[in-house]
């Protein structure tokens, strides 16, 4: 098991500051995200990032996110593929082990079908992409009202559809929560499918609040979620893999960002300790 910090959780810092803040608070991993890796590039080499990688501990092991990859208009299709490559590129030069994929929207009047047919095509054409570089897709499903998959069952479901053996399932705290709370699939889950579980709770508001979007979640172990049974679960699947702090919220923006991330490791450890020990 290792932990991590998804650069969202502390937002507002450019990539350098956030990489020597989670490895200051003693992450041994970073989810990168796209949105600080392009600036940072625009200005500096792949080679100087490498090279500062080099002085810290944590290592990168994925990007954040190539999305939305459903109901792509086919108009658009080029430039999802354009951002594809840069992905799997970034990641590939990052020694990375893959890319986070995430679905869009349902359009209007589309049925729970035409949304697995939908992914499943989508990846499909994504996967030849990924596997030129080496790479896994991670699929998240979004258990927000309105979006395409939204449960481990379906989302499990679609990767097994496209039959390609370097894609996995991201699971994340909040979108189990949100979305279709089925204890039953995320038991009969295949640990190995499993390509990281992002770790965040939710603020003490009915469910339908945080259904319309990220801004409430909390630091591990601060809010309302089964947190000790959604672990637990995990744990006896054999899951063993990457665990990583993903936060969306201003509040939290607006804290110190060295203080917000010595939080996150702190409660985190809290939270995995009884189930991950530290070895």
């Amino acid at each position: 098991m290792r932990l991590g910090l998804n650069g969202s959780t502390i937002m507002h810092t450019d990539l350098i500051t956030e990489l020597t803040i989670a490895d200051k608070a003693g992450f041994e991993i970073s989810e990168m995200r796209d949105a600080k890796l392009r600036p940072y590039l625009e200005k500096h080499s792949m080679a100087e990032l490498k090279d500062f990688l080099k002085t810290l501990k944590i290592k990168p092991v994925n990007i954040n996110a190539l999305e939305p990859i459903t109901f792509v208009s086919e108009k658009d299709w080029p430039e999802l593929l354009q951002r594809a490559e840069w992905f799997c590129k970034t990641a590939a030069d990052l020694g990375c082990l893959g890319i986070a994929a995430v679905p869009g929207l349902r359009p209007v009047g589309v049925t729970r079908e035409d949304c697995f047919q939908e992914s499943v095509r989508s990846l499909k054409r994504l996967a030849p992409v990924a596997e030129n570089y080496g790479l896994r897709i991670s699929f998240e499903f979004i258990g927000f009202n309105g979006f395409t998959i939204q449960g481990v069952g379906e989302c499990l479901r679609v990767i097994e559809a496209v039959g390609w053996p370097h894609m996995g399932m991201v699971f994340d705290f909040i979108h189990f929560f949100t979305g279709e709370y089925a204890l039953e699939e995320l038991e009969a889950a295949d640990p190995h499918l499993i390509d990281m579980v992002h770790l965040n709770d939710a603020k003490n508001l009915p469910l339908e609040v945080h259904r319309q979007g990220d801004r409430y979640r909390l630091l591990p172990g601060d809010g309302i979620m089964a947190t000790d049974e959604m672990l637990s679960t995990l744990a006896n699947l054999g899951y063993d893999g990457d665990f990583s702090v993903e936060i969306y919220n201003p509040d939290i923006w607006a804290m110190d960002p060295v203080q917000t991330a010595h939080d996150a490791y702190v409660k985190s450890h809290k939270v995995l300790d009884r189930y991950y020990p530290l070895k």
